[in-house]
């Protein structure tokens, strides 16, 4: 089944015994095709019901062909092997990408590096190797987040020389418009498998031994190759950011963050001359940042639920005539912990009839309302706090009549039974509704902003020797306009001194917190930083 990308871990897939489905009769689901239920009307397949693989492919593959999708060239660099057995053959017809291989060029991370490498060696060089393998996860975070030489790390650069191949189709694959994996299923199988998490793991892997490569060749005064580096990474994330799926939206966003990320870093090398960093900067803001969530929310993230409950639904259902109809789902599918939430799914399921068009009809509602509260709330934290806690509440009064011993399944309708299924999932999908989440769109906007500003303070120096007073001595020479914190609406904060600067947003509280985030300052020079502190920051 297609689980939706944002919800995993928030809506548990009910665990029950293949011999506990074999003993209830369910009948076979009604669901009223309509956009009150279904949301997806067309096209519907033989047996009556929605065909969301097809519906779904229509809005990713549009405009896609194997010429011009990154993603076969993706696939070359790293091989089919990402793609699940079950369903790779169909997934490479329909990519028109059948020649691949299963190893592909041989894309590989510095952890598995080290591991095959360690796993061809003799004993004796083993033995060698034992001391430094405790320090490949620092070797890897050093790597990333400042120059280095081969000297410095020479079991870095030979795993990049391993990739180098890789890379280059991985450079060409930036150069196209599309990354689209088609969703395929299994022979004579009517659920979706999402065969793009294997491709979108393989991009940000690329992504950072990109990233990796960009420190290595500023050590090395490779200004300009380091920067083609960076601009790879930025063009990868333009492709996600094009797909209409939330989860290839999450990927661009990534892919977008560490790329900023690298470009601030190569800033503040002050290797640059004032030349390339404002070369580097018009580059940059050339390729403009345009993810927007409400798509991805309202369409999206709901096909996902409401996919994910119907799948629900004909699992557990049993007809007389023709048997087990859905797969016999063992003990062992899922390995959730027992809860109170969890038996009143199971009893709900197992135990009940319930009105799948009511479901449906909340999960539309629902949707609805968090579309409604994301507009109006933007990222006030406090007021998204409350929303979820209204859910929660729900939910909670729901697992509580469902699990208490006077709950009689005679006294209540299918309807009835909808409501309190419906009422169960949503208290587990507000967990997902944090601000991190939620506050994506002017994260993104406050990453992209530093590393403009970045490259231009670097540009300021490298031609004056100091860093300015003020951000506006930054116009127009090096920027044309000052950017604004999409928190506040109003100017970044900004700090110089003779050596550096910080430079902050106030983030999603809107308060100045003199440059502080709790999570990453919870004390600075046994000094306390405000639990609520929430500002994003860069210093050198």
């Amino acid at each position: 089944m297609r689980i939706p990308s944002f919800l995993c871990g928030a809506i548990l897939l009910t665990v029950f015994s293949a011999d506990g489905a074999a003993q209830v009769g369910h009948p076979k689901p009604k669901i009223t095709i309509s956009k009150e239920t279904t949301y997806i009307t067309e096209p519907v397949r033989a047996d009556g019901y929605v065909d969301y693989q097809a519906a779904l492919n229509s809005r990713l593959n549009a405009g896609v062909t194997p010429e011009n999708n990154a993603a076969v060239l993706m696939l070359k660099a790293v091989g089919t092997k990402i793609i699940d057995k079950a369903i790779r053959a169909k997934t490479l017809e329909a990519l028109g990408a059948k020649d691949l291989t299963e190893d592909g060029e041989g894309l590989i991370n510095f952890m598995e590096f080290i591991a095959k490498r360690h796993a061809d060696q003799s004993s004796a060089t083993k033995q060698i190797e034992i001391g430094k393998e405790v320090d490949v996860d620092e070797e890897e975070h050093q790597a990333s987040t400042r120059p280095w030489s081969k000297e410095e790390f020479p079991r870095m650069a030979d795993c990049l020389a391993a990739n180098e191949t890789a890379l280059k189709t991985i450079e060409e694959a930036s150069k196209r418009p599309f990354f689209c994996i088609p969703l395929t299923a299994p022979q004579g199988d009517n659920e979706i498998s999402f065969a793009n998490t294997g491709a979108y793991d393989a991009s940000r892997k690329a992504a950072f031994l990109l990233v990796i490569r960009i420190m290595n060749r500023m050590q090395a005064n490779q200004s300009a190759e380091a920067w083609q580096d960076a601009m790879v990474c930025l063009r990868l994330a333009k492709q996600f950011e094009r797909t209409p799926s939330f989860t290839g939206k999450l990927v661009a966003q990534i892919c977008y963050a560490t790329t900023f990320d690298a470009m601030q870093k190569m800033a503040l090398t002050e290797k640059l001359t004032a030349k390339q960093a404002k070369r580097f900067g018009d580059e940059m803001a050339a390729i403009p940042v345009e993810i927007s969530y409400d798509t991805a929310w309202n369409v999206d993230a709901r096909i996902d639920a409401i996919h994910c409950f119907l799948q629900e639904a004909f699992q557990c259902y049993r007809c007389e005539d023709e048997g087990m109809v859905s797969k016999k789902i063992s003990r062992d599918t899922y390995q959730f912990p027992k809860s109170s939430v969890h038996q009143a799914l199971k009893t709900l399921l197992m135990q009940t009839e319930i009105d799948w068009d009511e479901v449906l009809r909340q999960t539309n509602a629902y949707f609805d309302e968090i579309n409604q509260e994301r507009i109006k709330a933007k990222w006030n934290s406090p007021q998204l706090s409350n929303f979820k806690k209204i859910t929660k509440t729900r939910a909670e009064a729901a697992v509580a009549i469902v699990t208490t011993d006077e709950f009689n399944l005679r006294q209540r309708t299918p309807l009835e039974h909808a409501q309190l299924f419906a009422e169960i999932h949503f208290g587990l999908l507000a967990d997902m509704l944090t601000p991190d989440l939620m506050t994506l769109e002017p994260r993104l906007g406050v990453e992209r902003s530093f590393a403009r500003f970045s490259l231009g303070l670097a540009g300021y120096h490298a031609a004056h020797g100091v860093y300015p007073r003020e951000l506006a001595e930054l116009t127009p020479e090096f920027l044309p306009e000052l950017p604004k914190d999409p928190f506040s609406e109003k100017n970044y904060i900004y700090k110089s001194s003779e050596s550096g600067y910080v430079l902050y947003s106030v983030g999603p509280n809107g308060k100045d917190d003199c440059g502080k985030n709790y999570s990453i300052n919870a004390s600075e020079d046994g000094r306390p930083v405000l639990k609520d502190a929430d500002d994003i920051a860069i210093r050198k």
